[in-house]
C-alpha cells in the first residue's frame, strides 16, 4: 500500500485548493482588511454618513456649514483647547480642556 491508499483509508486526506476556496479566502481577507480601515478611520466615516464635521481649534483650519435658517456664534471664549461638552442634571455646563493655556 502506498501513502495515498494510506491516508484515505485512515481519513486524513488532504484537500486540494480549488479555486472557489482561494476566492473565499482571499474575500476573508480583503473583509478583515476593510473592516480595521473602517474601525480605524470610524469617525470620518460617521461624519461622510452623517454630514456632521468636525471643527478644529483654528477657525480658519476648518470652516462649519450649517443648514440654512441656523447660525452659530461664540459662546465662551478664553478656552485653550476645548475637548468635550457635557451638562449636569441642573444645566451647568462642563467643558474639558486639553493642554495648558498659554501665557
Amino acid at each position: 500500500m502506498d501513502n495515498t491508499e494510506e491516508r484515505s483509508q485512515s481519513g486524513h486526506k488532504r484537500r486540494a485548493l480549488t479555486p472557489w476556496r482561494i476566492a473565499l479566502i482571499v474575500i476573508l481577507i480583503l473583509l478583515l482588511v476593510a473592516g480595521g480601515v473602517l474601525a480605524s478611520k470610524w469617525r470620518t466615516v460617521s461624519s461622510l454618513l452623517t454630514g456632521s464635521r468636525y471643527v478644529s481649534v483654528n477657525a480658519a483650519t476648518e470652516s462649519l456649514t450649517l443648514p440654512p435658517g441656523f447660525h452659530a456664534e461664540p459662546f465662551y471664549t478664553g478656552l485653550s483647547i476645548p475637548r468635550m461638552l457635557t451638562f449636569s442634571p441642573d444645566g451647568t455646563l462642563f467643558v474639558a480642556e486639553r493642554g495648558q493655556r498659554a501665557s
